[in-house]
């Protein structure tokens, strides 16, 4: 992703909420160690680890904790940081890989924020400070690249549009410009310019590339929480382009129909022969002349949804069904769909006689979907291996006869799968550690193109 570096919220150490009831303040006060105090405000209850931040968070941070806890995402990386052991302030930079969805919810960074910007020197341990003695705000990347982009981070951090901007930033920019109406939905405001000072990525990707880079992480591994959907609007900007996984898709014009399907419903329908898996889609919609759809994630069945492509009369692609990660869902989402010509050199490997073909792409923990080298994906149809043996990707789809693992470019192909359900399990190459089990469909002489993240 151009926008972004890989997000991860070091401790706020100093504030922890734990729930918003209706209980007097005069009930708490008794028989609480000073050490774990527990402080009333007009927005709830709040426990806090060091006494010392009370009052400036509630003084400077009732707006942002109102919107926490109105929003499911916020709330759950909230429940995560409260079940922190006491003084143990790395607990809480532990939390955010646990709850995916969280840093795409335009409540979580203001709140983070604001504990960090307004209350630094009643929470010291919510900022970080670089070699120069600079003070960045926040911690939303991993400390190498926030000392190494102190001077970005800090800039965003002191601009309220910023703030509120970058998290909808991240889900409605991919490989490409930001889709603004993708943008303008998620931020609430039309028409919301984007700030300059939102793209952190020209900083991470450039002289501190090395710094904001590094080996996958894996530190959610074991702990992933299943997130629940964001309150406000939740729409897939959608566009149909030409090449998979080409650094400079092209649209693929009008016509494409685009539906929002339920997974359960496929497996239901495609347990009876010659029934239609999305004959009842939840949305459907035909792509204008730029190849682009809108669909309503909002009638999506939770968790248990993909997206089927079909191309216009005379056009010749293949069906395409496309999982997505399902945490990413939980938000309005920029995404773009891939199809291959047939009989081109782009073409993927045909499948035999009523099979289909795998595409898959790997991710780790964090949470701007990080391509992930050394995974190994093995595929099971009734807990028994199915399909040809996996293919590694060096470049675009060009197969890598000899690799075992994903390579920096995280995707791989598995040819001749059984039409029906089938289970994909992603492991660690060097410790053989589940990464994550996801369940797809395949259809016959269909593509599923899927997204393997860490799973619970």
């Amino acid at each position: 992703m151009r926008v972004g570096v890989m997000l991860v919220v070091a401790s706020t150490g100093c504030r922890q909420i734990v729930g918003f009831d209706e209980e007097t303040p005069a009930s708490h006060d008794a028989g609480i160690d000073a050490e774990a105090r527990v402080f009333w405000s007009t927005t709830g209850r709040w426990q806090f680890t060091d006494p010392g931040c009370r009052d400036c968070v509630d003084r400077s941070c009732a707006d942002a904790a109102t919107a926490c806890a109105a929003d499911p995402s916020c709330r759950a990386y909230e429940a995560c940081v409260a079940a922190c052991p006491p003084g143990n302030k790395g607990c809480a930079s532990e939390c955010l890989p646990r709850v995916p969805s969280a840093v795409l919810s335009p409540e979580t960074r203001p709140l983070v924020h604001c504990v960090a910007a307004a209350c630094s020197v009643a929470c010291p341990s919510s900022v970080v400070t670089n070699a120069e003695g600079n003070t960045c705000g926040p911690v939303f990347a991993n400390l190498d690249c926030a000392s190494c982009c102190c001077k970005e981070f800090a800039a965003c951090d002191n601009e309220s549009d910023c703030v509120r901007q970058s998290a909808c930033a991240r889900q409605c920019m991919t490989n490409g410009p930001l889709d603004q109406p993708c943008f303008e939905a998620c931020t609430g405001r039309q028409p919301d310019p984007l700030t300059p000072t939102a793209n952190i990525g020209a900083c991470a990707q450039g002289p501190c590339q090395t710094s904001c880079s590094g080996r996958p992480d894996w530190s959610c591994l074991g702990h992933v929480w299943q997130p629940q959907p964001s309150l406000g609007p939740r729409k897939l900007y959608g566009a149909v382009v030409l090449n998979t996984f080409a650094s400079n898709p092209m649209p693929l014009g009008p016509g494409f129909h685009v539906k929002l399907c339920s997974y359960i419903g496929a497996v239901i329908a495609q347990a009876t022969a010659g029934l239609d898996p999305c004959a009842m889609s939840r949305d459907d919609q035909v792509s204008d002349d730029g190849g682009k759809v809108v669909l309503d994630l909002s009638r999506g069945s939770g968790f248990s949804t993909y997206f089927e492509v079909t191309a216009p009369p005379g056009l010749d692609y293949q069906k395409s069904l496309f999982f997505l990660a399902e945490w990413t869902l939980t938000h309005s989402l920029h995404k773009e769909f891939y199809l291959d010509l047939r009989n081109t050199v782009l073409s993927l490997p045909t499948a035999g006689p009523g099979r289909g073909v795998v595409v898959f792409r790997t991710f780790d923990c964090r949470q701007a979907l990080n391509l992930a080298a050394g995974v190994e994906v093995e595929a099971e149809v009734n807990s028994s291996p199915a399909g040809d043996r996996p293919v590694y990707t060096a470049l675009g789809v060009v197969p890598d006869r000899g690799a075992t693992s994903t390579s920096g470019e995280g995707v791989g192909i598995i040819t001749n799968l059984p039409a029906g359900q089938v289970t994909l399990y992603a492991h660690r190459h060097d410790t053989g550690q589940l990464i994550g089990r996801t369940q797809i469909m395949v259809q016959p002489d269909a593509v599923t193109v899927v997204e393997l993240v860490p799973t619970p």
